[in-house]
């Protein structure tokens, strides 16, 4: 009789143990689908202004869609409007792991910031930054940028 009562915990342990690790590889299914087809909706947003911080409209802002090390392609690009404000609102191919943003130098496509302003000072969030411009996948990012005149 105690063999049978053994035996059928043993079984009892087992189903329960099956059902757990079950569940767990479902749950890590669904967690790694989440992740590889979460929301890549990535919108990029500021103010472009001159060195007396008034907006300056007509500046061409584009976004190139980093891959591998150095591998970049526009993806979006967008102009200031005449308030100096520009928004991207960009699904990101899954190619893709981050996004460059930046004010791009073209004599034809930009030549109002090729021919008045030299380079610029960026703030990303806020916060002034030196390590200009990457912004991550599936978030809202601000971009503000200060131009300084050509010498």
């Amino acid at each position: 009789m105690k063999q049978n009562v053994k035996l059928y915990n043993l079984k009892r342990i087992i189903q329960v143990l099956s059902i757990a690790f079950s569940l767990i590889c479902f749950l890590f299914i669904l967690i790694s689908c989440s992740i590889y087809f979460g929301d890549r909706t990535t919108v990029i947003y500021g103010k472009v202004t001159d060195q007396n911080k008034e907006a300056v409209d007509s500046i061409l802002v584009e976004a190139s869609g980093l891959w591998a090390l150095y591998n970049l392609q526009n993806i979006k690009q967008t102009y200031t409007d005449e308030n100096g404000n520009y928004e991207m609102v960009i699904e990101v191919p899954r190619k893709y792991n981050s996004l460059d943003i930046g004010i791009p130098y073209d004599m034809i496509a930009n030549s109002k910031f090729q021919n008045n302003y030299s380079h610029d000072i960026v703030w990303k969030n806020g916060k002034q930054t030196y390590n200009c411009c990457i912004a991550s996948i599936g978030e809202k990012t601000e971009y503000n940028f200060q131009l300084k005149p050509n010498k």
